[in-house]
C-alpha cells in the first residue's frame, strides 16, 4: 500500500521559513499537551536506551545478518520521551539534510510512527540508511541539549531507524509530496548515497530525474562498500524502490563517458548533469605485477565481497585467501633538479609558516593551560582568605590535575574541620557560661541578702551552707575544665604499666561502703582473680571512680551492682552494671557529651556538672580503649570499657593502686 505523504499538521508550509515551520508545529495542541504531560527533569532523568543486538556468539558465525536489531515500540517511545521539545532545536543545526527532528520524535512518543516516517521523508531520501550509517554522534546528537546538562544525548539515529523500519514493515510506505512536473530532465551520474539523495530532492521539486549507474546494481557504496551485517542490501532496495515511486528512473550497466557521452545526454534533452561518482577508480602505480591474479584495489575487493558474495567459497568469483596480506601505498620518490629547487623553496616557505603557526598555537595552549592551572589556585587563595576572616563556608571546586584536586580536597577537609571546631568552641563557651551563671547567681543573691539585712542573722548558717556548696561545685567545674583542656591539648601525661584493675575496683567500692550499706545494695563480682591491664593507674582510677560513683548514685534501695570481666589476650573488657530505671533510648547517644545531664540525673545529682562521663570517655580513648553503654528501661544500665592487656612476657611489676581519692576525682 502506497500513501502520498501530507503534512500531518495540515499547516500550509509553502511560504514558511524553516524557523516559522518549527515554531508552528511546536505550537500545535497535541505537542503542547505532550510537553505538559511530563516535567523536563523527569524526561532528563530517563536513561538512554541501549540498542538490541545479535548474540555475540551467534554473530561470530554469520556475516549476512544485521548485528543491530533496532528498538522495540516500547523502547522507542521511552527514548522519545527524553526529547525536551526545545523551542530552538539545536539538533537540527547538526543535521545535514535539516530533518525536523523534534516533530518526528514527538510523533514516536505519542505512538504515531507512520507520521514520524512521513516527517523524515520530507527532507531525507534515505531515512532507513541514514538511521544506520549516518554519524549522528558527530552531527545531530552532538548538538543535543542533554549534553549541556551532563546527560547522554537523545538517540536520534536509533529513533530515525525505528520510524523508517516500522513504516517498511507495516506495508504503508508513504511517498513524499511531489511538486507539479516542470518538464526539465536531470541526469545523475552514480547511484551512491549522494546520487540517490540528490535524485530524491530534485524529484520532489518536479524535475524528471534519471540515475545512470555503471554497475549491475543500484546503490553504489551502499551496496559494495558497506557490509551486509552493517547495512543489509534489502534496506537499500526499499529506499531505492521509494525513489522509483517518486518518479526517479534508473539505468544500470551504463558508464557515462563510455556507454553514452555528454553530448548524448544533451541530445536526449537533459538540461543538467549531477556527477556523483563517489570514490571512483583507483590510481594504479604502473609497477610490474599489479595486474597479477590476487592483486586487487580496495574498490574491487569491496565490490567483490559485498556485491558479488566473493567471501563465500562457493561464489563464482571468490577472493583469494591467505595468511599474509600486503597493503601497498605510494610516496614521493624523486624529481628533477630544477623542480627540486622550487620544491625546496616551497617546503621552506611552508615550514616557516608552519613554524610560526605552531609557535602561535603553542603560546595559546600554554596561556590557557597556565590559566587552567592557576585558576584553582586563585580559588584556593580566596577560600583561605575567607577562613582567615572566620568564614568557613567557602569550598574549593575539584578541578585541574590530580595533584591540584588533592590539594583542593585537603583544603575542603580543613575547612570542614575548622567549622566543626568553631561550632564546638561556641557550644563549649555557651555551656560553660550557662553552668557558671547559675551558682554564681545563687552565691551573689545570698551574699547580697546577708549584706543588706534581707536575710535575718539566725538564717546565716543555712544560707552560708548553700553558698559553700555552690563554691565547691564551681571548684569542681574549674578543675574538670582544666583537666579537659589538658587532655584535649595532649598534655595529660601517660605512665602505662601493668595494673590490677580488679583490685583497684575493689578498693574503690570500699570508699563507697557507707552509701552502699545505707541503700542495702548487693555488690556482685568482687571475687574474681587478678585482671591486668597495660594502662596508667591514676587515669584508670579516675575512670573506675566515676563509673562506680554513678552506679551507686543511680542504684535504687535494695538494688544490685555487678562487675564482670572478659579477656581475649589483647584487650581487657570491664562491665559495671547497676539495676534501676535505666536510661531512655533517645538519651544514650548524648551521654558522653560535655555538660550533658539526663532528666533523671538532674533530679538525683544536684552537685554534678555534666562533665564526668565525657572525661571518662576521653581517658579511656587516651589509653587505646573504647567505652559503650547498654540500658534497658526499668531493668539496668551497664557501662563497658576496654583497656589493653600487658604483653605476654612483661618485665614490669604491677603498679601500686592508689589508696586515696581526692575531690578532683569527683567530676
Amino acid at each position: 500500500m502506497v500513501e502520498i505523504l501530507k503534512d500531518a499538521s495540515k499547516i500550509d508550509t509553502s511560504s514558511m521559513t524553516t524557523e516559522e515551520l518549527i515554531a508552528a508545529r511546536r505550537a500545535e495542541p497535541w505537542r503542547e499537551a505532550l510537553r505538559k504531560s511530563k516535567k523536563n527533569k523527569e524526561r532528563a532523568d530517563i536513561p538512554r536506551v541501549k540498542m538490541n543486538e545479535l548474540d555475540p556468539e551467534y554473530r561470530s558465525r554469520t556475516r549476512l545478518e544485521e548485528v543491530n536489531l533496532g528498538l522495540t515500540k516500547e523502547q522507542a517511545m521511552q527514548e522519545a520521551e527524553r526529547c525536551l521539545d526545545c523551542p530552538n532545536p539545536t539538533c537540527m543545526q547538526g543535521c545535514p539534510v535539516n530533518i525536523n527532528i523534534p516533530t518526528f520524535i514527538k510523533n514516536i512518543e505519542r505512538g504515531e510512527f507512520l507520521e514520524a516516517a512521513k516527517t523524515l521523508k520530507e527532507t531525507s531520501a534515505l531515512p532507513a540508511v541514514c538511521g544506520r550509517v549516518c554519524p549522528q554522534e558527530k552531527q545531530c546528537e552532538s548538538k543535543c541539549i542533554h549534553l549541556k546538562m551532563g546527560k547522554e544525548a537523545v538517540a536520534i539515529g536509533y529513533l530515525e531507524r525505528f520510524a523508517a523500519d516500522y513504516e517498511r514493515e507495516s506495508g504503508n510506505i508513504s511517498v513524499p509530496e511531489i511538486a507539479e512536473k516542470n518538464g526539465i530532465k536531470i541526469a545523475v551520474v552514480g547511484s551512491g548515497p549522494a546520487g540517490l539523495s540528490f535524485a530524491g530532492d530534485m524529484a520532489k521539486r518536479g524535475y524528471d530525474v534519471t540515475v545512470f549507474e555503471a554497475l549491475h546494481e543500484i546503490g553504489g557504496v551502499l551496496k559494495y562498500g558497506i557490509p551486509e551485517f552493517r547495512l543489509p542490501n534489502k534496506i537499500v532496495d526499499v529506499e531505492i524502490d521509494g525513489l522509483r515511486k517518486m518518479g526517479v528512473q534508473f539505468e544500470k550497466d551504463c558508464i557515462v563517458g563510455k556507454t553514452i557521452s555528454y553530448d548524448d545526454l544533451h541530445a536526449d534533452g537533459f538540461k543538467g548533469v549531477f556527477v556523483a561518482s563517489g570514490a571512483g577508480l583507483p590510481n594504479f602505480m604502473n609497477i610490474p605485477g599489479e595486474n597479477f591474479v590476487g592483486v586487487m584495489s580496495s574498490n574491487e575487493y569491496l565490490t567483490r565481497v559485498n556485491l558479488m558474495d566473493a567471501a563465500n567459497p562457493e561464489s563464482d568469483t571468490p577472493v583469494l585467501q591467505g595468511k599474509k596480506v600486503a597493503v601497498i601505498g605510494s610516496v614521493f620518490a624523486g624529481a628533477d633538479a630544477v623542480g627540486m629547487s622550487t620544491f625546496l623553496k616551497d617546503v621552506f616557505r611552508i615550514f616557516l609558516i608552519g613554524a610560526l603557526l605552531v609557535f602561535a598555537v603553542a603560546c595559546i595552549v600554554v596561556y590557557f593551560s597556565t590559566e587552567a592551572m592557576v585558576r584553582p589556585l586563585r580559588t584556593m587563595v580566596r577560600a583561605t582568605d575567607s577562613f582567615a576572616r572566620g568564614d568557613f563556608s567557602a569550598r574549593v571546586p575539584l578541578e585541574g590535575d590530580e595533584e591540584i584536586q588533592q590539594l583542593a580536597r585537603a583544603i575542603n577537609n580543613m575547612a570542614a574541620n575548622l567549622a566543626t571546631l568553631e561550632d564546638t568552641r561556641r557550644s563549649f563557651i555557651a555551656n560553660v557560661s550557662h553552668e557558671l551563671k547559675t551558682p554564681m547567681t545563687t552565691i551573689g543573691g545570698f551574699v547580697d541578702g546577708i549584706l543588706d539585712g534581707t536575710i535575718p542573722a539566725e538564717r546565716y548558717p543555712y544560707y552560708l551552707g548553700i553558698i559553700s556548696t555552690e563554691v565547691r561545685r564551681l571548684s569542681r567545674m574549674v578543675v574538670s575544665m582544666l583537666n579537659i583542656s589538658r587532655m584535649e591539648a595532649g598534655e595529660m601525661p601517660l605512665n602505662p604499666c601493668p595494673v590490677d584493675v580488679h583490685e583497684l575496683i575493689c578498693r574503690t567500692f570500699l570508699g563507697f561502703e557507707r552509701p552502699i550499706e545505707e541503700k542495702k545494695i548487693d555488690v556482685q563480682g568482687l571475687d574474681s582473680d587478678r585482671m591486668m591491664a597495660e594502662a596508667d593507674p591514676d587515669l584508670v582510677s579516675q575512670i573506675v571512680y566515676n563509673l562506680i560513683e554513678n552506679a551507686v548514685k543511680f542504684t535504687p534501695v535494695e538494688g544490685a551492682i555487678s562487675v564482670s570481666y572478659q579477656t581475649d589476650g589483647r584487650m581487657l573488657r570491664v562491665a559495671i552494671r547497676n539495676s534501676g530505671s535505666g536510661i531512655p533510648k533517645e538519651e544514650i547517644p548524648h551521654l558522653f557529651e560535655r555538660f550533658y545531664k539526663s532528666d533523671r540525673s538532674r533530679g538525683i545529682d544536684k552537685k554534678g556538672v555534666g562533665l564526668g562521663l565525657y572525661i571518662v570517655k576521653t581517658l579511656v580513648h587516651l589509653q587505646g580503649g573504647e567505652i559503650t553503654v547498654k540500658s534497658a528501661a526499668g531493668e539496668y544500665t551497664e557501662f563497658i570499657f576496654t583497656l589493653p592487656q600487658p604483653p605476654a612476657k612483661s618485665g614490669k611489676k604491677a603498679s601500686r593502686i592508689p589508696e586515696k581519692r581526692d575531690d578532683a576525682n569527683n567530676f
